[in-house]
């Protein structure tokens, strides 16, 4: 839901809110109770991948597993958000937790968009890289420097989601409580917002995922020619069957900026 500020005060106005869009109570009901079973569901889902990540880090330690794991805590912190949102859902999108929960709950669902897609836009580097070192007869010694990725990464997703950070307020709308983002007005912020959305959570990470995708089956094509040793995606310490990775990497980020910006409400 796009909402920008009141159109009387030095903030703009809020014509991209339709107040009256809010769908039944019984509708609202429904959808809450469905975001409180998300959220069990991912508890435990994700407990249980770390719990099998640490088993499996214990015995080899791997740059795609160190995705993994990081993968996994981008959608663990995004599952605690969903009973925030469930309340506000509930409550006809009226929000109950203060300003200070506003802005902390929009910035981490903006934060984990952003870094789960990077996070799968580097596992898709790594499996270029992976069949590339596999290609040259070369060891793939980035489990240690993964660690350094990861850290770029959150960083990275911190920076992107500076603007959420910065205008997301509680603004009182037709006598509601509403959690949103409000932009200055005299400046296209709205549209500058979409913009860097669409560009760092899908376009660039969507061409850096098509080149490792078409360079990993050029290589894949190449490498039997050259040596007969089996190509696996293990060779680097992740999981085999790379090819597993192709939807996954290719459809997270459609459905990350999409999800993003339906759920986070945050443009």
């Amino acid at each position: 839901m796009n909402r920008t500020s009141p159109g009387g005060d030095p903030f703009g106005s809020l014509e991209d809110i339709d107040m009256t869009a809010d769908g039944s109570p019984i509708l609202r009901i429904v959808i809450s109770i469905v975001y409180s079973v998300v959220c069990a569901v991912g508890l435990v889902g994700n407990l249980l991948v770390f719990f099998l990540m640490r088993l499996r880090q214990g015995r080899k330690k791997s740059s795609i597993n160190c995705f993994v794991i990081n993968l996994a805590v981008t959608d663990f912190q995004f599952v605690l958000t969903l009973p925030f949102w469930a309340v506000d859902t509930a409550l006809d999108f009226s929000w109950p937790f203060g300003d200070a929960m506003c802005r902390i709950i929009l910035t981490v669902t903006v934060m984990n968009m952003y870094a789960s897609v990077f996070f799968l836009t580097a596992m898709s580097v790594t499996r270029y890289w992976s069949v590339a070192s596999a290609l040259k007869n070369r060891s793939c010694r980035a489990s240690g420097s993964a660690k350094w990725v990861c850290a770029v990464l959150w960083v990275s997703a911190t920076v992107a989601t500076a603007p959420t950070t910065i205008f997301s307020t509680v603004t009182v709308v037709a006598g509601e409580k509403l959690c949103l983002l409000r932009f200055p007005e005299g400046h296209d912020w709205l549209a500058l917002y979409h913009i860097q959305k669409i560009l760092v959570a899908f376009i660039i990470p969507m061409l850096v995922v098509t080149a490792g995708l078409i360079g990993s089956g050029r290589v894949q094509c190449i490498l039997p020619m050259r040596s007969r040793v089996p190509l696996s995606w293990d060779r680097c310490g992740g999981l085999e069957g790379g090819g597993r990775l192709w939807s996954l990497s290719f459809g997270s980020p459609v459905i990350g900026v999409s999800c993003g910006g339906k759920r986070g409400r945050d443009g």
